[in-house]
């Protein structure tokens, strides 16, 4: 079933929201939004009849990890201005989770999936292995990450272990990511922040992790 189709535009309603922090590749502009888990003045929730299918992938992944779904509740964002939020955040202190209403348009099951167990992985971060079991290219990317950059790869680590436990190949995780990495391309963002690695950075770590597990 594909999520994205779903969702029909006409069966939201707008909601006021207190909300966010942390994201799959962009930062909120709010300084206080990660304090204050508020959602950045610009950008708005939304309510759907269908988020009830983003909270079953939850269900379906968590379960096999021994993690509670029901502390996690998935709603759409959008921009007040209308233009496209190619986006996903989350508020660590209350298990919010905000998936941007135009990536969703744009993503299949599986690249969802990534993108809501990399937020759930910034409750739950996946340390980085032992330097001595990394490629060099690994400890490369490594060894130029902030410590904002590396809570990122910690989270996209713990995404990808959560859903080789629940019984995703290694190759479906890999050509998920291909695609959410195809989407933020193209899209209007800076990917490569003082706060984010870039997708190359992560991809080498991706690829590294996937050859181990």
């Amino acid at each position: 079933m594909n999520v994205v189709r779903i969702f029909i535009f006409h069966l939201c309603l707008i909601a006021l929201s207190p909300l966010v922090a942390q994201s799959f590749h962009s930062t909120p502009t709010a300084i206080d939004a990660e304090l204050e888990c508020q959602l950045p003045a610009e950008m708005q929730e939304i309510y759907c009849e269908d988020e009830a299918v983003l909270q079953r992938l939850l269900e379906v992944i968590c379960g096999p990890n021994g993690l509670w779904a029901a502390d996690f509740r998935v709603r759409v964002v959008v921009n007040k201005d209308g233009t496209p939020l190619d986006n996903a955040l989350t508020c660590e202190r209350n298990g919010k989770i905000w998936i941007g209403w135009a990536l969703l348009q744009k993503v299949s099951d599986d690249a969802l999936a990534v993108l809501l167990f990399h937020e759930v992985g910034h409750r739950y971060p996946r340390a980085v292995e032992n330097a001595a079991w990394l490629t060099p290219q690994e400890r490369a990317v490594l060894d130029d990450l902030n410590s904002s950059q590396r809570s990122e790869i910690q989270a996209d680590l713990a995404a990808y272990g959560f859903l080789l436990k629940a019984g995703y190949a290694p190759e479906r995780i890999r050509r998920a990511f291909w695609e959410i990495k195809k989407v933020l391309k193209s899209g209007p963002h800076q990917f490569h922040s003082l706060t984010h690695p870039s997708m190359e950075q992560r991809e080498i770590i991706l690829n590294g992790f996937l050859s181990r597990n």
